[in-house]
């Protein structure tokens, strides 16, 4: 199965139901993304260049679940095969691995999501139980218990963290707001719990493996969750703003699925021509907003530029740069603006074998990989479109 199905099916498959009590949040909002489905763009309309780079062989095989960025290095998180973390230099180059499964002292059997800590330089790794630090050289120096079981969560001090639960049942924090929040704030210093964000939709469904729908940048967060379509930016000073992503007019209307098994509903043929999902990718910097959706069992892109409010989604392109890779699914994106992908050896290698041109670079670069490669990412620099 492709990065693509992997990535689809892991949170359509597994998912939760939550009741909510009351709307206590406004139905307006603040910035509306109109995303026009029914799209292959030319790769040039929104890429300047494209490189290729394969990664080092010590991450020959595994599923990287998210790819955290800081102002030195990248963060590639397994989270499910090989449940490894290794540290990379913005070149690629292997700078250290977090690999300490078991059950002892900063060792972890289950991982929920990994967070990096700009203020303590921490990489934090999230389990059904604790929240383990590490050094960016991978040496374990901290555990903290968890009130309860996270989902995900964006630290926005050395102590504090935006959290986001499936699992807050009425009954575990002391208020009775707790059968219906969506964010929460915890200090991890002194267990002290706050209400963030309630959910502002009744029998809102989401999934227990929401692995992207929280997005830290310059101290403001960004989250939602699958089929919810308000993306909410937390800033580092509190203040709440709202975006909904409007798929063409076509968003899932969350009535249909209440109550049921999703499945039921979403492998009819007419509702996946009709409907797309808001499925999260979401990835921000200074010139860009990154998120994902679904239409017809495909996952596509949207990409808006904030500088000019132009937004250019879709799936499969057209490369009229190389003539190499013909579709599109962003894994992060840097602040030079570079938007990133990666594949497996095989993938493009089976795309090369079928390619036209092999004086190209992109054909050039597969011929001179081994099949011992796992990896490759592909580095995509976004213009001013």
């Amino acid at each position: 199965m492709t990065y693509f199905k992997n990535l689809l099916f892991q949170t359509l498959g597994i998912l939760f139901f939550a009741s909510s009590c009351t709307n206590r949040i406004q139905h307006s909002v603040d910035e509306e993304i109109y995303v026009p489905i029914e799209q292959t763009p030319n790769l040039s309309d929104f890429v300047e260049s494209i490189e290729y780079v394969a990664l080092p062989a010590e991450m020959f095989s595994g599923f990287f679940n998210n790819v955290l960025v800081t102002d030195d290095h990248f963060i590639f998180a397994d989270y499910d095969q090989e449940m490894k973390i290794y540290v990379l230099d913005k070149s690629f180059r292997l700078v250290a691995k977090i690999h300490n499964y078991g059950e002892g002292p900063g060792e972890y059997q289950w991982i929920e999501a990994v967070n990096f800590n700009p203020d303590r330089q921490t990489i934090e790794v999230l389990t059904n139980k604790d929240l383990i630090r590490f050094t960016l050289e991978g040496k374990s120096i901290e555990t903290v218990k968890l009130p309860f079981i996270f989902g995900n969560l964006q630290s926005i001090s050395a102590d504090d963290y935006l959290v986001y639960s499936p699992d807050i049942k009425k009954g575990m924090l002391e208020d009775d707001f707790s059968n219906d929040l969506f964010l929460i704030k915890w200090n991890s210093l002194t267990g002290n719990i706050e209400p963030v964000i309630y959910d502002f939709k009744e029998d809102v469904i989401g999934s227990t493996v929401d692995r992207n729908n929280m997005y830290r940048f310059e101290g403001d967060v960004y989250a939602t969750y699958v089929y919810l379509d308000t993306v909410f930016k937390v800033s580092a000073k509190g203040n709440i703003t709202k975006m909904y992503i409007n798929l063409s007019d076509q968003n899932l209307p969350l009535e249909l699925i209440y109550g049921i098994q999703p499945s039921e509903i979403l492998n009819r043929e007419e509702i996946k021509q009709k409907y797309a999902i808001h499925f999260p990718g979401l990835m921000v910097n200074e010139n860009f907003f990154i998120d994902r959706f679904a239409k017809r069992n495909r996952m596509n892109f949207i990409i808006q530029n904030k500088r000019t409010s132009t937004i250019i989604s879709g799936g499969k392109v057209v490369n009229d740069i190389d003539g190499g890779i013909d579709f599109l699914m962003p894994r992060f994106l840097d602040e030079d603006d570079n938007l990133y992908t990666f594949h497996e050896y095989e993938e493009i290698w089976a795309m090369a074998q079928n390619f036209e041109d092999n004086t190209s670079e992109f054909h050039t670069f597969v011929n001179s990989l081994s099949p011992e490669t796992g990896f490759v990412v592909v580095k995509y620099h976004l213009k001013n479109f």
